[in-house]
């Protein structure tokens, strides 16, 4: 059962970021499963439960990142992430090339949203549709305007390759569920 995340978790995370090496992490790594991946989990499995029920026709799979990056990719920073992330994917397709929803807790905060990694050719169509008529996405940006809970947001991208952005709930949503 998730019953949140405490003021250990950031700890955890911001003791990552400032002594970003695998022996303080083997000190620490009792505090890293208590603090991060137990709830972690927790929340994840209550999610993917959620979404079982609500959308069976899904086939959704869950996904736990590792908190070592991967050693291809490291490019001078240390071996060790300061987040993690979970996302549900259609158990069917390719995890890069379809839509996903996901969740990240760090030292920054927390983020969720919904979006392609690496979107597959129908998804760069999408977007080349929207860049081409311009009304239809000024429309559908009204729209999510229009309500409260979700704000579009998301790093410029450009590569066309990647297409998406993050939804995340607004600031004054979160306010008023405090």
């Amino acid at each position: 059962m998730f019953t949140g995340y405490t003021d250990q978790t950031v700890d955890v995370f911001w003791g990552i970021r400032f002594n970003n090496d695998r022996a303080w992490f083997a000190e620490h790594k009792q505090e890293f499963q208590d603090a991060v991946m137990t709830p972690t989990k927790a929340l994840a499995g209550e999610l993917y439960g959620w979404f079982q029920e609500a959308y069976p026709d899904l086939h959704l799979n869950v996904h736990i990142s590792r908190i070592y990056r991967d050693a291809r990719r490291l490019f001078g920073r240390g071996p060790l992430n300061d987040h993690i992330w979970f996302s549900f994917q259609n158990a069917i397709e390719n995890r890069g090339e379809a839509p996903c929803f996901w969740f990240q807790v760090g030292a920054d905060g927390y983020g969720c949203g919904a979006g392609w990694w690496m979107p597959a050719a129908s998804g760069v169509q999408l977007r080349r549709m929207l860049d081409n008529d311009p009304k239809r996405a000024e429309k559908l940006l009204r729209q999510l305007d229009a309500q409260q809970e979700y704000t579009l947001s998301g790093p410029a991208r450009s590569e066309e390759r990647r297409v998406g952005k993050v939804c995340t709930p607004s600031t004054s949503a979160a306010a008023a569920r405090s």
